[in-house]
């Protein structure tokens, strides 16, 4: 049986739901511990807007959504390229 998560959009197996659930809880704010590293080792822990790789990355929400943690939703950035990109949220609306 199927649930489907509001949160990533996802439809996840029943058994497998506590486990996914629990993947969506704030550990401080937005994606939790796990979630950041991965993002950061996916863009090769270089900023995916700017390329720079000698300053902090940063975890993005692309879409503005920090309760959406999905792998596609979060980029890592530098400091920098991450204010950029939260500005033009913002001014989206």
């Amino acid at each position: 049986m199927l649930r489907h998560c509001t949160t990533c959009k996802q439809d996840i197996e029943a058994s497998d739901w506590n486990r996914h659930s629990a993947s969506h809880r704030r550990n401080g704010k937005g994606a939790n511990r796990s979630q950041k590293q991965a993002a950061k080792q996916r863009a090769g822990f270089a900023c995916q807007d700017c390329g720079r790789a000698d300053l902090e990355l940063e975890v993005h929400h692309r879409d503005g959504n920090w309760r959406n943690n999905s792998a596609a939703n979060l980029a890592a950035l530098c400091p920098v390229c991450h204010v950029q990109a939260d500005a033009e949220i913002k001014a989206r609306g």
